[in-house]
């Protein structure tokens, strides 16, 4: 792909951001076959995780909020959750978080005086002087770390007369069994040790705690938010933040936001040798994860490939490329629309994108800025480049009509709908078509099911008389048998035959539903069959 783009552009200078780590996986698999070895592949948690080392955990993982959106019931709880999430991951809380980074530097670090050996020898407002005199370039925290570097050489120049004074008042007390020297040193270290935590009470940052004392004061909150427009129910979202934070339970997005807060404040040189970064599925990505991508990969080109049809439980409009473009703020940018389908029968094709809703023209056609590019939907679809990249990519703007997807000319069985009177014949009529798939040559055979938790329950009922593997993100195998796996984990895959399990109208009902429809259809190169028992869902009688 991106031979002769640069002569100094290996695949070890190339980053691949995956949605998940099961895809990132098999696209570990897949690259040593195109002759590409050293390709890292990232998912955000695993970028998180390197932002903080070893000592920190996501409370909740990409896929642990998919699963919780999706089997949430209750209606205004849903809600809640994804107002929550597109708050936290927005512009306006981006600025809300830029604010309080500058706020902290100004105002909420507790400078001290640092005395030792009976005299003070740093004055706390000269101190908090020298931080803001310092090189802005210079992340904050290590211009803290540089000021407690310059504190502690003065301490241990001073150290010498401390010994020594110590020494002599143990000399003047002799009823101790200690020997003098070796007690004033003991002395000495526990005494050091006692100011030093004082020390990193300014020096060092808690960012978990930074981030929760915005949620936590309740005028600090609102006054980082002034002239930004907030959520109507904001106040519920910031309680309910303080009371999971001080539970050390934050959320999806809370780990985001911190992480965030740790590369502004700290910077991240982990990714130093990255000049090209890919990043799949990513309509299901939101400002604070470019803001993020931004820090950590300043100088490189992106690759931004998406298909705004596919989002999983928000709403993305084709205006979202041009926020990924203000973002990641390159100097040239380049758009590609991808209408051919490679992967799919044309029956395939042609049933699957019955599930797509026409997506709103944007009001000008813009391109996206520097080393971007995306795979968008068959109606509309968008591919972004950014980077200035040498010759320049041709720029696609949109027509008044919405793109139609090509497909490749491939025909095959139509899809198939199956009805089940009840659980036992559902599933004794999945376990035949899978039989069915396996006589007739086909190697992967996919059952996609609404979330994890359905997933299980199916594997658990049909593992005894099946040979079935479910799938989460520790598998590591190839993808040839038989799988079970939840939709929203299967984005990326393709599978030689896709059966979707339970499409009735309890479970396939919301605006949302519809386009997990959408990706379990477009997850099969041949075969697709949909079963249901009770009432079929109202997107498959919209489709016959």
């Amino acid at each position: 792909m991106y031979q002769g783009l640069s002569s100094k552009l290996s695949s070890n200078n190339i980053a691949i951001l995956s949605p998940n780590a099961l895809f990132a996986k098999y696209i570990s698999n897949v690259l040593p076959e195109l002759g590409e070895d050293n390709v890292e592949t990232l998912t955000f948690e695993e970028i998180c995780n390197q932002v903080f080392g070893k000592g920190f955990q996501m409370a909740q993982t990409r896929n642990q909020f998919f699963e919780q959106l999706i089997t949430c019931t209750i209606g205004t709880q849903k809600d809640f959750m994804k107002s929550s999430m597109e708050f936290k991951a927005s512009n306006t809380f981006v600025t809300m978080l830029k604010r309080l980074v500058t706020y902290y530097e100004r105002k909420l670090i507790p400078f001290g005086d640092v005395a030792y050996n009976h005299q003070q020898l740093f004055d706390r407002h000269l101190l908090k002087a020298k931080l803001l005199n310092g090189d802005a370039r210079t992340p904050m925290a290590l211009r803290l770390k540089q000021i407690e570097t310059m504190i502690l050489q003065e301490i241990r120049e001073e150290s010498k007369f401390r010994l020594a004074e110590l020494e002599w008042f143990i000399d003047k007390y002799p009823d101790h069994i200690y020997e003098s020297q070796a007690f004033a040193r003991m002395l000495s270290i526990r005494e050091n040790r006692i100011l030093l935590a004082c020390i990193r009470k300014f020096t060092e940052i808690d960012y978990e705690a930074l981030y929760r004392k915005m949620f936590h004061d309740k005028n600090l909150f609102y006054a980082l938010a002034k002239g930004l427009e907030l959520p109507e129910n904001m106040e519920e979202i910031r309680l309910q933040t303080d009371e999971l934070l001080w539970l050390k339970s934050p959320q999806y997005e809370d780990a985001l936001a911190i992480a965030f807060l740790k590369i502004k404040l700290a910077g991240c040189d982990s990714y130093k040798n990255i000049k090209q970064v890919v990043i799949d599925e990513v309509q299901d990505y939101y400002p604070i994860h470019f803001e993020i991508l931004s820090l950590l990969f300043p100088k490189a080109k992106y690759t931004v490939l998406g298909d705004v049809n596919q989002t999983i439980e928000k709403q993305t409009a084709l205006t979202f490329y041009e926020d990924v473009e203000r973002i990641l703020d390159k100097k040239s940018s380049a758009l590609l629309t991808l209408s051919k389908s490679f992967r799919c029968t044309n029956q395939i094709i042609a049933f699957s994108t019955k599930f797509i809703t026409e997506l709103t023209r944007p009001k000008t056609p813009a391109s996206i800025g520097g080393g971007c590019q995306g795979r968008l939907s068959p109606v509309w679809t968008r591919l972004t480049f950014s980077g200035g990249l040498n010759p320049p990519l041709n720029e696609v703007s949109f027509n008044d009509k919405p793109v139609k997807q090509e497909c490749f000319s491939r025909d095959g069985v139509p899809p198939e709908i199956i009805y089940g009177a009840n659980r036992a014949d559902l599933d004794e009529g999945l376990k035949e078509f899978i039989e069915s798939m396996k006589e007739q040559g086909y190697k992967s055979i996919c059952i996609l099911c609404k979330s994890l938790k359905e997933s299980a329950a199916l594997y658990s009922r049909i593992k005894n008389s099946t040979d079935v593997v479910l799938m989460d993100d520790t598998f590591i195998t190839e993808l040839s048998g038989t799988f079970i796996i939840p939709i929203y984990m299967a984005k990326g895959l393709e599978f030689d035959a896709v059966l979707v399990y339970d499409v009735d109208d309890t479970h396939y009902r919301s605006a949302d539903d519809k386009k997990l429809l959408y990706i379990a259809s477009t997850r099969a190169l041949h075969r697709l069959a949909l079963f249901y028992m009770g009432k079929q869902s109202r997107f498959l009688i919209e489709s016959e």
